[in-house]
């Protein structure tokens, strides 16, 4: 898939399962499985052709980016840590 960096505008080429572009899949290790458990990010979602382009749109955009992100909601369930983010910011 022909992509364009949202950061320096370079052209690239990604697919669902290539190492090209940003973000990257990540993972976790299953202790009951015994093994590696991949998490794939789709092609279209690798809008950033290197992490340098990622983090540098991120540092650009951060008032931004931080309000997107507490606007998802608090998966925290621990009330002394919502308690103490209420209090003291």
């Amino acid at each position: 898939m022909k992509m364009f960096c949202k950061e320096c505008n370079k052209k690239y080429y990604t697919t669902d399962t290539s190492w090209v572009g940003y973000p990257q899949g990540s993972g976790h290790w299953d202790r009951e499985l015994g093994r590696y458990i991949q998490q794939h990010i789709p092609a279209q979602a690798k809008v950033f052709h290197s992490r340098h382009c990622w983090e540098q749109w991120t540092s650009k955009n951060i008032d931004a980016y931080t309000l997107w992100l507490q606007s998802m909601g608090n998966n925290d369930t621990n009330n002394e840590t919502i308690e103490e983010r209420t209090n003291y910011g």
